[in-house]
């Protein structure tokens, strides 16, 4: 890969041989897969921009955001009745089924209901037939599951923010701290 240095910078890259196909006046440098638009050259030494403290904070905090949407996204191991383990499906499209679920489960409960006269459709796609009982505990579980992960989110978070406010660190020293946070 090449890497065309403009004031000291890459500005632009390619994998084809630049040699002989732009005007003398451009340099290109030889570089590696690990460089990127952006970063620094010094005539020997490809670096990488630091990035503002404020923006880091932005981008830690969105990677937070975009871990929780995937584990979401996962859903919730769960053994169900039969004793198969599957997975609930917990996206964020998926709570008003949860809820609406958990609802009628109690309904049907409290109506002395006690067969199997509800259907969950789980991740693998398939349908379990479940008791009014069974019902309160998957969807129980389930918000369970989400609170959890959200409580593990809102911790994270809560840590990046406390590290931007402790005025005893540095700059240098809350970057660091903050990169060392993750999912």
């Amino acid at each position: 890969m090449w890497a065309r240095i403009h004031n000291g910078a890459v500005a632009e890259l390619t994998d084809i041989d630049p040699k002989g196909r732009f005007h003398p006046s451009i340099k290109w440098e030889s570089a590696d897969a690990s460089v990127s638009i952006g970063y620094f050259f010094d005539g020997n030494v490809y670096n990488k921009p630091e990035v503002p403290l404020a923006d880091l904070v932005v981008e830690k905090l969105t990677e937070l955001e975009q871990a929780l949407s995937s584990a979401l996204d996962i859903g919730m191991p769960y053994i169900m009745t039969d004793g198969t383990e599957e997975v609930v499906q917990t996206r964020p499209e998926d709570e008003p089924n949860l809820l609406g679920l958990a609802i009628e489960a109690r309904d049907l409960r409290d109506a002395g209901e006690t067969s199997a006269v509800q259907q969950l459709r789980v991740k693998s796609n398939k349908v379990y037939e479940l008791t009014p009982l069974e019902m309160i505990e998957v969807t129980d579980a389930a918000k369970l599951h989400k609170k959890q992960l959200l409580g593990q989110s809102w911790a994270l978070k809560d840590q990046v923010r406390g590290i931007v406010a402790d005025e005893a660190l540095t700059d240098e020293e809350k970057r660091a701290a903050i990169e060392e946070i993750n999912w």
